[in-house]
C-alpha cells in the first residue's frame, strides 16, 4: 500500500535489470531481458504542506498491455522495495505498443472493460491533523516506443477535502466522525470504471453519495484548529448547490457546516479542496431607524466592525467607503450582527451573542441583527436605550433590574424570525440586570444611557452602590451610648462599613421596544423632607407637617435661611414641644402608609439637616414608629451641643441612633420608661421598626419639667436622608 500525499507519481518503464537503488537516483544499466517499471517522486503544486508520494514495499500495480495483435493482457507488477516494479510473467517489451497502469493492484482487472477502482466510503484518521490515512487510486497511460525507457505518469483518480474545525470553547473538543455529502447526491465513493485514455470515472451500481471519516484521538485543544482529510471521487456541482459536512463531537447536536456555491464548481481528481476556504467580499449594510433617542447617529463610520456569518462561521467585516469588507465563505445566505462581537456564533440560524451587563453609560451602539441571501443586508434593532439622570453623590455603580425575571442583558440568542427578530435568554449567562459603572470609580452626576433588550419596566429596581465607607469622624457621636468605648483618646471614631448597596423598588410607565428610548428620569436615593418647602410625598408615602405647641412653626420663613429662599422657624411658647413630619393616614393610629427606612439604615445612610439655636438650647431629633395597638418606640439623638447661635450642619448616621429609654402608649395616654439592650432592642427583645416610621420629630426639651426652653427660637433647613461618607467631611 502507498502512503498517498502527492497527487502525481511519475512511473518509468525500462528495459533493464531492476535496480535496488533509492528513488530518483540514476539507474545503472542491467542485463537485457528484464522488464521493469521505475516510479519517481517529483515535487508538484498539489501538495499537502510539501509532502510527497512514498511507495511502500508491498505496493503493486495492475498493468494492462496492448499487444501487437490488438489484444490486451493483464499483469501484476510488484515493488521490489526500492520503487522498482517488475513482473515475473513479462520480461520483454517486444510486441507491446501500449501500457495502462492502475494502482492499487486488483486481480479482477483483466481488461480495459473491467478496469474498476474502488474509492472507500469510509476511512479512519488517527489524530487531528494526520495525513497517514490518505489513500486513493492512480492510473497511467503511455504508448511504448522502441526498446528504451518508457515513462508513464501516474495520475490521481480521487480528490481530497481538507476540513478545518476551530475550537473556540474553553475546553477540549473531540471529533469522532465527519460525514461529507452534497445536495445533488453526486457519486462520491464506491466502484468506478476508469477510462484509461482520459482518467474519467463512471460510477458503478451501489455508488454512495456521501463519504464518512471515522476519527480516533481527534482531540482539538482550546484555541486550536484541527485538520481532517477525506478522500472522494471527483465530481461536479451546478450553481446553487451545497456541500455539507456533519461533524460529531459527542455533543447532543452535531456541528453542521454547509458551503453554498453561487456558480458551478468541479472537484477534479488530483486536487485538494479546502472546505472552509473564504473569499474577499463586500456587503452593503443598511442600519435600522431609531425613535426619540437623544443624539443617536445610526450611520456607520470608518473602522466600525460587524459580524458576517456564512453558513456557520463568524467573520469580521470593517466599514470603509460605504461598505463593509472582509472574507467569508460563499453561502446561500448570510446573517449579520452589529456591533462586532468576537465571541458571537451562529448555530442553526440563531445568533448567540452578549449584551454587556456592565456598561459605561455613554450613548453608544444599539445591537442589531440582519439576514440576506445576497450582499445587501438591512439591519433590525434588537435593543433599545434606557436614559436616566444621576443626581447622587458617592455612587460607583447604578444597577437596573427588571421585574419578573425579564432579560435586559448578558448572553442571549437572536432568531431572525423572518425579519422580526426574537431575542431569548441563553441557558447560562443572561441577566435581568444591567449596570452603569463597575463599582470602583465614583460616577459623575449627569445623564447616562444603557443599551438593553426590550422589556416592560412598569416595575423595576434600581440599586445604588456606594464607594467604600471607612469613615473617621469626631464630635458628638461617642456620647450616644452611655459608657461607650468606641471613641479613642482623641475623641475620634472609625466606623468601617465597607461597600454599601441600596436597592429601591421603582414604578413607571416605561415599556421599552427595540430602537426606542425610555427616560427613567432622575435617579437619586436622597429623601428630602424639606428644602424651602415641606415635601408632601417622600419615597412614595404622603407626608404632612405638624407641631405639639400652641405656636405653629413658620415653614416658609425668609429669616436668614441656611440655603435657598426659605427655612423653618419656630419659637417655643411653652416649656416643651415638637415640630414633626408624619405620614398621612386615617384614624387607624397610623398603621397604614408608614415610611420604610430599612434599606436606608442598612446602607448606612445619614440624616442631614442645618440647624441654628442659641447656646444652651436642648434639642433632640427622633424617629418614631407606630404599630396599631402597640407602644411607640423612638430612635433618637441629642443634638444640643450644636446649639451655637450659628447655622450648623448636623449629620447623624441612622445606624448610630439609639432607642429611647421611654415609650408612649397612645391607648392609655401614658409615658413610661423601659430598659434598653445595646441601644437597639427593648427589654422584651423588640427592635425598633425602621419599616414602620410615621414621624420624624425635632423636639425641644426632653425634660418636661424644665421650663428654661420657653421662648427660645430654632431654625431648621434642608432636612434630608442621604448617603454621606463622613470621612470626606471636615472634622467637626
Amino acid at each position: 500500500m502507498k502512503k498517498q500525499i502527492l497527487f502525481f507519481a511519475a512511473v518509468s518503464i525500462c528495459l533493464a535489470a531492476c535496480s535496488k537503488k533509492e528513488l530518483n537516483e540514476p539507474q545503472t544499466p542491467a542485463e537485457p531481458g528484464t522488464f521493469c517499471i521505475r516510479a519517481s517522486i517529483p515535487q508538484t503544486k498539489t501538495t499537502l504542506t510539501g509532502y510527497k508520494v512514498a511507495w511502500e514495499p508491498d505496493d503493486a500495480l495492475s498493468v494492462i498491455v496492448k499487444n501487437a495483435d490488438e489484444t490486451y493482457s493483464p499483469y501484476q507488477f510488484k515493488n521490489d522495495g526500492a520503487g522498482i516494479f517488475s513482473s515475473d510473467a513479462l520480461v520483454s517489451a517486444e510486441g507491446i505498443s501500449e501500457l495502462n497502469a492502475i494502482y492499487p493492484y486488483n486481480d479482477g482487472i483483466t481488461s480495459l472493460e473491467n478496469a474498476v477502482v474502488t474509492i472507500s466510503a469510509e476511512a479512519t484518521q488517527t489524530g487531528a491533523g494526520s495525513t497517514a490515512h490518505i489513500d486513493g487510486p492512480l492510473y497511467g497511460h503511455a504508448a511504448v516506443s522502441g526498446t528504451g525507457t518508457q515513462e508513464v505518469m501516474m495520475t490521481h483518480l480521487s480528490t481530497i477535502f481538507e476540513i478545518q474545525i476551530p475550537n473556540t470553547s474553553g475546553s477540549p473538543l473531540t471529533v469522532s466522525e465527519i460525514t461529507l455529502a452534497s445536495s445533488t447526491e453526486a457519486a462520491m465513493a464506491g466502484d468506478f470504471l476508469v477510462d484509461m485514455q482520459s482518467g474519467a470515472l463512471t460510477a458503478q451500481e451501489g455508488a454512495s453519495a456521501q463519504v464518512v471519516l471515522k476519527v480516533a484521538d481527534g482531540v482539538i485543544e482550546p484555541g486550536q484548529t484541527g485538520s481532517f482529510y477525506i478522500t472522494a471521487a471527483p465530481f461536479a456541482l451546478p450553481a446553487g448547490s451545497t456541500l455539507t459536512a456533519t461533524v460529531n463531537t459527542g455533543a447532543e447536536q452535531p456541528i453542521v457546516t454547509e458551503k453554498y456555491f453561487k456558480s458551478s464548481v468541479v472537484f477534479a481528481a488530483g486536487t485538494i479542496n479546502h472546505f472552509l476556504n473564504t473569499e474577499e467580499m463586500e456587503f452593503a449594510i443598511t442600519p435600522d431607524q431609531v425613535s426619540g433617542i437623544d443624539g443617536y447617529d445610526s450611520s456607520f463610520a470608518d473602522g466600525d466592525a460587524i459580524n458576517i456569518f456564512d453558513s456557520r462561521l463568524s467573520n469580521r467585516f470593517e466599514y470603509a467607503s460605504g461598505n463593509f469588507s472582509g472574507s467569508a465563505m460563499p453561502s446561500a445566505s448570510y446573517y449579520a450582527l452589529y456591533p462586532y462581537d468576537e465571541d458571537a456564533v451562529l448555530e442553526n440560524g440563531v445568533i448567540k451573542t452578549e449584551i454587556q451587563a456592565v456598561q459605561s453609560g455613554k450613548l453608544g451602539e444599539l445591537t442589531a441583527a440582519g439576514y440576506s441571501e445576497g450582499n445587501e443586508i438591512a439591519m433590525k434593532n434588537v435593543t433599545g436605550i434606557l436614559k436616566f439622570t444621576l443626581d447622587e453623590d458617592n455612587v460607583t455603580k447604578v444597577t437596573i433590574t427588571a421585574a419578573d425575571g425579564q432579560i435586559l442583558a448578558g448572553a442571549v440568542n437572536i432568531a431572525w424570525n423572518e425579519g422580526n427578530p426574537v431575542v431569548t435568554a441563553a441557558a447560562e449567562g443572561s441577566s435581568s440586570s444591567v449596570a452603569v459603572g463597575d463599582g470602583t470609580a465614583v460616577l459623575e452626576k449627569g445623564v447616562y444611557y444603557v443599551n438593553v433588550l426590550p422589556a416592560d419596566l412598569s416595575e423595576y429596581t434600581i440599586t445604588f452602590t456606594y464607594k467604600e465607607d471607612n469613615s473617621t469622624y469626631s464630635g458628638y457621636f461617642d456620647k450616644w451610648y452611655p459608657g461607650d468605648t468606641k471613641a479613642d483618646a482623641s475623641g475620634r471614631q472609625t466606623i468601617t462599613r465597607g461597600v454599601c448597596e441600596l436597592p429601591l423598588a421603582r414604578t413607571s410607565s416605561a415599556s421599552l421596544t427595540a430602537g426606542t428610548q425610555v427616560d427613567l428620569g432622575g435617579m437619586s436615593a436622597t429623601l428630602v423632607f424639606y428644602d424651602d418647602e415641606v415635601k408632601t410625598t417622600i419615597n412614595g408615602v404622603g407626608m404632612t407637617n405638624g407641631s405639639w405647641d400652641n405656636v405653629v412653626p413658620d415653614v416658609s420663613s425668609t429669616d436668614n435661611p441656611y440655603d435657598g429662599s426659605n427655612c423653618i422657624k419656630w419659637t417655643m411658647s411653652s416649656k416643651y414641644g415638637e415640630v414633626y413630619f408624619q405620614t398621612i393616614n386615617d384614624a387607624d393610629k397610623y398603621a397604614r402608609g408608614a415610611l420604610d427606612l430599612t434599606t436606608y439604615r442598612n446602607a448606612h445612610f445619614t440624616l442631614e439637616f442645618a440647624y441654628k439655636a442659641e447656646k444652651g438650647t436642648n434639642f433632640y431629633v427622633r424617629f418614631m414608629q407606630h404599630l396599631a395597638g402597640q407602644e411607640q418606640l423612638r430612635n433618637m439623638a441629642d443634638i444640643s451641643e450644636y446649639s451655637t447661635g450659628e447655622w450648623e450642619t448636623v449629620r447623624i448616621p441612622l445606624d448610630e441612633m439609639y432607642v429611647s429609654d421611654y415609650i408612649f402608649d397612645f391607648d392609655s395616654n401614658t409615658r413610661y420608661s423601659i430598659n434598653i439592650d445595646d441601644g437597639t432592642f427593648d427589654d422584651e427583645g423588640r427592635p425598633f421598626r425602621w419599616d414602620k416610621i410615621f414621624r420624624l420629630i425635632f423636639t425641644f426639651n426632653i425634660d418636661v419639667a424644665d421650663e428654661s426652653m420657653k421662648g427660645k427660637t430654632v431654625w431648621i433647613d434642608d432636612i434630608k436622608i442621604k448617603k454621606v461618607i463622613l470621612s470626606d467631611q471636615a472634622a467637626e
